[in-house]
């Protein structure tokens, strides 16, 4: 996923604009393609959003991811595209983690209880030695499944204590590292609770009328993204400052920009640094295409199963 991201700030990879076709209140359905002419990658996803998938134990996020060959536009690999997304979304978060977070950070703040933050403790758990998990959802019996699910599971996480908020302002405010991973339309939490430091991984939010964070015009505050074109048009917490200039000059930079030392990152330990992610093709076709490529490598005669 570093790769991924540095492809973008070098120009090698183009993220077409995402395309959301909505049929109902709650039904979605979008196509993300992207390439990367480097790599020769060529592919797209293809997602749906159905928000009562909850009800009937269902992640709301469906889909496929496609890899075509960057020749012929010939199909080279399909795969479902729910575990896709969830393993590379973690992946680039604890990529910004490992690069922006304060090295001694111990307490992790979660917001939602979804596959996504299932995903990030597991990730941010693997980059930093964390201590203390709080968790505010707000159905708290999704936080309570959430937390079973690493007992059940027997996850070696490093023996992290966890923690039910009663609310999100309450779960981040003595937090080292945040995930905000939910579709929300109304901020959970605005970054003056912050305490000097933090770093926040603000994924959930990633089409115009979400929002997460409320930025506050603060001085110590660094806003990094993941692409700086599709921010701009997909996510609020960019989008609306940039409308009335309150505060565009937080904007820094894009992770992979900092990756690769073409801007800085962290510069003092009081700052709060703000990855904000709203998901890229790209991201989609390197996962799928390191998981092909192991595959084949497996394979004695991948030429003979082919034509089989």
């Amino acid at each position: 996923m570093g790769r991924a991201l540095i492809s973008i700030s070098k120009g090698e990879t183009q993220n077409f604009a995402r395309n959301v076709f909505e049929f109902d209140k709650f039904k979605a359905l979008g196509i993300m393609p992207a390439h990367n002419g480097a790599l020769k990658l060529l592919g797209y996803k293809a997602v749906t959003v159905f928000k009562d998938n909850n009800e009937f134990g269902l992640n709301p996020h469906q889909g496929i991811v496609t890899l075509l060959d960057y020749n012929t536009g010939q199909l080279k690999c399909i795969a479902e595209g729910s575990s896709i997304s969830a393993l590379r979304t973690a992946a680039v978060s604890a990529f910004a983690t490992d690069i922006l977070s304060l090295k001694a950070s111990k307490t992790l703040a979660i917001i939602g209880a979804g596959r996504q933050a299932y995903e990030h403790i597991r990730s941010i758990c693997k980059i930093r030695q964390i201590e203390q998990i709080q968790i505010y959802n707000r159905n708290r019996l999704g936080a309570e499944r959430l937390i079973k699910s690493f007992e059940l599971a027997g996850q070696s996480l490093g023996n992290p204590s966890f923690h039910i908020a009663n609310s999100a302002t309450t779960a981040v405010k003595d937090a080292d590292i945040v995930v905000t991973c939910t579709p929300a339309t109304q901020s959970h939490f605005e970054t003056s609770v912050l305490k000097p430091g933090c770093h926040i991984n603000a994924i959930g939010a990633c089409r115009p009328g979400q929002r997460e964070i409320e930025i506050r015009n603060q001085t110590n505050v660094k806003i990094i993204l993941d692409d700086e074109r599709s921010c701009k048009r997909e996510a609020d917490e960019v989008f609306l400052p940039i409308i009335d200039k309150s505060l565009t000059h937080m904007i820094h930079a894009e992770l992979g920009e900092v990756a690769s030392a073409l801007k800085t990152g962290r510069e003092f330990e009081t700052e709060i640094t703000i990855f904000k992610s709203v998901g890229l093709a790209v991201e989609d076709l390197f996962c799928l295409d390191l998981a092909y490529q192991s595959a084949i490598s497996k394979l004695e005669s991948p030429t003979e199963i082919v034509l089989q």
